[in-house]
């Protein structure tokens, strides 16, 4: 059976940004055992495992790729050339409520409690390299009966990084079932590129052991002047949140 990809974590760590009360803490399963609806994005993340044994913690290699990774839930979403609020609002009747913020625009709330955690690997630890073809082969291989299922021709990245959950669900189960046998026990989770932009890299995390604070790296909260926020912004082309006073 073909063997996938694995690349070792970025030298300075890794970052993810979170809620300053859950900045410590590791997610857990994001899904409840025998209530994954496979069909449904609302609510689970791309590599969530579908049976909820694990959670995942999804970081990046960069401040400004963690931020935008987060910030990235303000985006405009289209259905067939329309605002998605807008178009729901047509067809449930009701117009935009206006105390929330324009569809674009980051909220001033975001600001109230977000920071940005450094976070450490251990040593020796490896992820599997999701954009490797290598890696695709290998998927091919080991999960041809949901490729079949889902009537797929072949793993690349447009269908790992596609909306698909049952998909991208039974990748995370796939590889964190290799990472039980022996001889895998060093990988702890999956690495690839934002579907944002390609120099963001990304991570999703399970081996909750393998990663820890840096003492000597202090969290950072994320404020209006922080540049990782006004780039990533940029990048994703939303509205930063007006200053306080201008509210």
């Amino acid at each position: 059976m073909p063997e996938p990809s694995f690349v070792p974590a970025p030298r300075n760590g890794l970052r993810r940004v979170a809620r300053l009360p859950d900045a410590r803490t590791f997610p857990a399963p994001a899904v409840k055992p025998g209530e994954y609806e496979p069909g449904s994005c609302s609510g689970v993340r791309r590599f969530e495992d579908p049976r909820g044994e694990f959670g995942v913690l999804y970081c990046a290699s960069s401040d400004e790729a963690a931020v935008g990774d987060d910030i990235s839930q303000y985006r405009v979403r289209k259905v067939k050339g329309r605002g998605l609020l807008e178009w729901i609002g047509d067809f449930v009747g009701i117009g935009p409520d206006p105390g929330e913020p324009k569809p674009g625009q980051i909220p001033g709330s975001y600001l109230d409690d977000r920071v940005v955690v450094p976070l450490m690997v251990s040593d020796g630890s490896r992820f599997v390299d999701l954009d490797d073809p290598a890696t695709h082969a290998a998927l091919d291989e080991g999960l041809a009966g949901a490729r079949m299922q889902q009537l797929l021709d072949c793993f690349d990245r447009d269908v790992i990084m596609g909306p698909n959950r049952a998909v991208t669900g039974a990748i995370a189960r796939y590889f964190y079932s290799l990472a039980q046998r022996p001889g895998f026990g060093d990988v702890i989770g999956l690495r690839y590129a934002s579907r944002f932009a390609p120099d963001w890299e990304r991570w999703a995390v399970w081996g909750q052991d393998a990663i820890y604070l840096d003492d000597d790296q202090p969290m950072q909260p994320v404020t209006l002047d922080n540049a990782s926020l006004r780039a990533a912004a940029r990048r994703l082309g939303l509205t930063l949140p007006q200053p306080l006073g201008e509210r």
